[in-house]
C-alpha cells in the first residue's frame, strides 16, 4: 500500500510528530518510508521507526515538497498560466529548451558549450535538431552577402 502525506513544518520535531501521528492511525508499522533528504526526517525515523527501512527521495531535480515525480498536467498548467500573467503567447514546455537554444546561438556561445548547456551528447544534436533560424536570422545573412558583393569581396 502506498500513501503519501504531507506536513506543513520541516524540522525534527514536526517529523517526529508526523511519524506518531503516522503510527497512531495505522494497524501496522511499515516496512519501508521513503521522505525527500532533509536531515529532520532522519533523526525521527531513528527515533520513532527505529527498524524501518529509510530511503530518501527518488534523487530528482524537480520534485515535488514530498520529492516525488511532479504530474506533467501540473506542470503543463502551472506553466500556461504564468505565459498568460507575463503576457506571452502560448507555447510548449519543451519550447524553452529551443529558445535557450536559440538565444545561445544568437549570442555566439561556442557550440560545445552550448551542447553541454542543454545536455546534448553531440552539438549534431544540439545544431540540428535545437538549431532553428528565424526570419531575422535569414534577413541578416542575405545583408551580409549584399555587402560583401558591394564591397566586391565575392
Amino acid at each position: 500500500m502506498l500513501d503519501i502525506l504531507v506536513q506543513s513544518r520541516r524540522n525534527t520535531h514536526a517529523a517526529k510528530r508526523f511519524f506518531r501521528k503516522l503510527l497512531k492511525g495505522l494497524q501496522y508499522v511499515p516496512r519501508v518510508i521513503i521522505t525527500d533528504k532533509l536531515k529532520s526526517y532522519g533523526a525521527a525515523k531513528r527515533e520513532i521507526l527505529p527498524g524501518v527501512e529509510h530511503q530518501k527521495g527518488l534523487d530528482l531535480v524537480f520534485c515535488t515538497r514530498t520529492g516525488n515525480y511532479f504530474v506533467p498536467a501540473s506542470i503543463e498548467g502551472w506553466f500556461n498560466k504564468l505565459l498568460e500573467n507575463a503576457g506571452i503567447e502560448h507555447m510548449k514546455f519543451h519550447g524553452l529548451r529551443h529558445n535557450a537554444s536559440l538565444i545561445l546561438r544568437r549570442l555566439g556561445i561556442d557550440p560545445v558549450v552550448r551542447k553541454e548547456m542543454l545536455g546534448h551528447a553531440s552539438t549534431d544534436m544540439t545544431d540540428g535538431v535545437y538549431g532553428h533560424t528565424t526570419l531575422k536570422m535569414h534577413k541578416e545573412a542575405a545583408q551580409e552577402i549584399d555587402r560583401l558583393v558591394d564591397e566586391g569581396e565575392m
